[in-house]
């Protein structure tokens, strides 16, 4: 009497899967271990007015003018003026090379958007009319500090 193989005919299959998800847990773990597709190097600053009076809250961001990366780079300026720029993660800063700027004044509570009571000239809210550039560098320190004019009353 003849005895009934014990061969799993799913063996092969389930050892395949097996060195599939063990390849893509290596390449999660490798590629989780970098910040984004491309280098960024930290960028701080603030943004103040010509007397030096800070601009309280808002938003910055710089837009890379050339390059094959058109990754911009964010950041929200605080009470003091201040402002650190994140692209891919909190705080990693902006792809090197020159970039375009605009700022966006805080709203208070109650303004609607476009309206802002805060006293910065409009075209600082578009990068074709800001007239504010940076240029990043690998190499740094990347701080900048850009003066802007108050709104004409």
């Amino acid at each position: 009497m003849m005895q009934a193989s014990r061969c799993n005919p799913c063996a092969p299959v389930r050892a395949r899967w097996a060195v599939v998800a063990a390849l893509t847990l290596c390449l999660v773990v490798i590629g989780g271990c970098q910040k984004g597709p491309v280098p960024t190097y930290p960028v701080t600053g603030e943004v103040v007015f010509a007397e030096g009076v800070p601009l309280p809250g808002g938003n910055i961001e710089f837009a890379p003018r050339a390059g094959q990366v058109k990754a911009s780079a964010r950041g929200v300026i605080e009470e003091d003026g201040t402002f650190r720029l994140s692209t891919f993660s909190e705080g990693d800063g902006a792809v090197a090379g020159e970039h375009a700027v605009l700022i966006i004044p805080a709203r208070q509570r109650g303004e609607r958007p476009g309206v802002s009571k805060t006293e910065l000239a409009g075209k600082y809210q578009d990068f074709a009319t800001s007239g504010l550039t940076a240029v990043v560098k690998p190499e740094g320190p990347n701080e900048f500090r850009f003066v802007v004019e108050p709104a004409r009353k």
